[in-house]
């Protein structure tokens, strides 16, 4: 049996100006592995093999990423990508997808399934970037450091020097501002449905994933929260 480093990755022409390279190893149910900016499917040559003992993997390069075409006249915005993920679906006619993505992937991931829910069956977002209007808007707003360290790394020669500043103090400042759960958000610890309405989940992780249709999603969407399984 060939080992994921032995199968050679293939291009998906989805259209006439848009093709994302992936790679496809193991059998089973399928999932999609996006990973985040400025990488390429390689980032996952450690996880696929897990991952492919149970499941068909896809991994996937997204548009202008590792060795997937640049399209010079796309704007390469979080519907852009999300286009494309959706294509590649739609080509390769999967259902039941498991999405597993981190940063712009986790992002992604979400936007996918949400746009998806009749094909997308379980959603792994690990640290989803949060798009904005501004350059990391998400991260600039915890705190003035963060919108002024993040911010800064757009200009010229200033830039430089603040990304220098990148060591422990300076980033425990910037990632320890103000977050902050908007009114009829649930919780991160939400109470199971197994258990009294008032008890917590306590266990020593508090992952989760995201169940289409799960009945604890927020008004509005089609996307919801429940414990890993």
């Amino acid at each position: 049996m060939l080992s994921p480093s032995d199968i050679k990755p293939s291009l998906l022409k989805i259209s006439d100006t848009l093709s994302v390279r992936f790679q496809k190893t193991g059998n089973g149910p399928p999932l999609l592995l996006i990973h985040t900016i400025r990488t390429q499917l390689e980032y996952f040559r450690s996880l696929a093999p897990l991952l492919a003992g149970s499941h068909t993997v896809y991994a996937i390069d997204l548009p202008g990423h590792g060795h997937s075409p640049i399209d010079s006249t796309a704007s390469f915005d979080e519907p852009y990508f999300r286009r494309a993920v959706i294509g590649f679906i739609g080509e390769l006619d999967l259902s039941n997808v498991t999405i597993v993505g981190e940063s712009i992937g986790g992002a992604l991931a979400l936007t996918v399934a949400a746009s998806l829910p009749q094909r997308v069956k379980r959603v792994y977002a690990i640290n989803p970037y949060d798009y904005e209007t501004r350059y990391g808007d998400g991260i600039r707003r915890g705190n003035w450091l963060a919108n002024f360290i993040i911010g800064s790394l757009q200009i010229p020669v200033l830039g430089a020097v603040n990304a220098s500043l990148e060591n422990k103090m300076i980033l425990g400042k910037i990632m320890g501002g103000d977050i902050t759960i908007p009114a009829g958000c649930r919780p991160i610890c939400s109470p199971s449905s197994t258990k009294s309405p008032t008890a917590r989940d306590t266990s020593g992780s508090h992952a989760r994933c995201w169940l289409v249709g799960d009945p604890g999603a927020r008004p509005a969407t089609t996307i919801g929260r429940s414990r890993l399984r």
